[in-house]
């Protein structure tokens, strides 16, 4: 089988987490990573065996690979996916997928000017808990979804997470502390579960460590267009064991509950009861790996000539409902989406 060759921009933390799974993918090939720095692009090629390396984007675009991942600081999306489209590279972007309304819809231009797959990263949609609960929602066996909680939640920048740099401290490059950084998974998967978009957000958002406007807790309530409502909790001061991040899915039905909770560091634990059970029964999942599944699907859609699941349009609405729940916590009212 002739695998889908792909270069990588960006040789950070998350890039780290991207390639680990990659390389599990039978249908692709990690050709190429690049970085301005190059201490970090060329120790990332060694240690994980990549082929070539580049500090020169250009250069690596012109390279014999078929699609670009972009894994850069959050302010470099836009330029980096422009650069890919017009050298006739699909892409898969990091999130949050622009730091601009505008420059998301040029980048989607782009993509399709160019002829070229534009895919969002949002890997929730790809864990095989999510998958699940997506499945039985779907089969209609809990009836009509009517409220959704969620939580996503760490001990913050430099705790949980490492950065190999300081850009997600500044406003200006990172867009923001949890509300945009965890909230953009959820929000995500709570318009796919929903399978409706949002009609109005409320926000709220507390700054304790952080500088420059970050906040670093944030509780975000949304009502979608349907009817169906989220109650959100983003955070990066949450205290738990070494590396663990808290993530906990709850969608409450007409006719039962699903409850997905990761309480402890032994994994994701999915529950559910009906109308009539005395006590919650386990649900039993495959486990996938979300940046494998995401990675994998990308690479098959290369080769099928297929749109992704999450296209660049998710990535711009994810970001629109960022800037909302902003705009809602600033003004302290609730904001209508347009």
């Amino acid at each position: 089988m002739e695998k889908i060759r792909l270069g990588l921009v960006g040789c950070g933390a998350i890039a780290e987490n991207q390639i680990r799974e990659l390389l599990k993918v039978e249908e692709a090939e990690l050709c190429a990573v690049c970085d301005l720095r190059e201490d970090l692009a060329k120790d990332v090629a060694e240690r994980y065996g990549i082929k070539a390396y580049y500090t020169d984007y250009a250069q690596m675009l012109a390279a014999d690979i078929e699609g670009v991942i972009v894994c850069t600081p959050n302010f470099a999306h836009y330029e980096n996916t422009i650069q890919a489209a017009k050298a006739g590279k699909h892409i898969l972007v990091q999130k949050p997928f622009a730091m601009e309304i505008s420059e998301a819809q040029e980048m989607i231009d782009a993509a399709k000017e160019n002829k070229v797959i534009l895919q969002a990263a949002f890997f929730e949609r790809f864990k095989g808990c999510n998958l699940k609960m997506y499945e039985i929602l779907s089969s209609g066996r809990l009836g009509k979804l009517l409220f959704i909680k969620a939580q996503m939640s760490h001990t913050g920048i430099d705790k949980f997470w490492l950065p190999k740099t300081q850009w997600f401290h500044t406003k200006k490059k990172s867009g923001g502390g949890p509300l945009s950084d965890l909230g953009a998974h959820h929000f995500d998967l709570i318009r796919w579960f929903s399978g409706s978009e949002v009609d109005e957000i409320s926000a709220v958002t507390t700054n304790y460590f952080e500088e420059d406007e970050i906040e670093d807790n944030a509780s975000v309530v949304l009502k979608m267009k349907n009817g169906v409502m989220a109650q959100t909790y983003y955070s990066f001061t949450t205290v738990g064991p070494k590396n663990f991040c808290y993530e906990n899915i709850e969608l409450y039905c007409e006719k039962g509950t699903l409850l997905l909770q990761n309480m402890d560091s032994k994994g994701f634990k999915l529950r559910m009861c009906g109308l009539d059970d005395e006590d919650f029964e386990e649900v039993v999942f495959e486990e996938q790996d979300g940046f494998y599944g995401m990675e994998r699907h990308f690479a098959q859609c290369i080769r099928d000539k297929k749109t992704p699941v999450t296209t660049g349009e998710d990535g711009k609405i994810c970001l629109e409902i960022i800037k909302k729940g902003y705009e809602s916590a600033k003004k302290g009212v609730t904001v209508k989406m347009v």
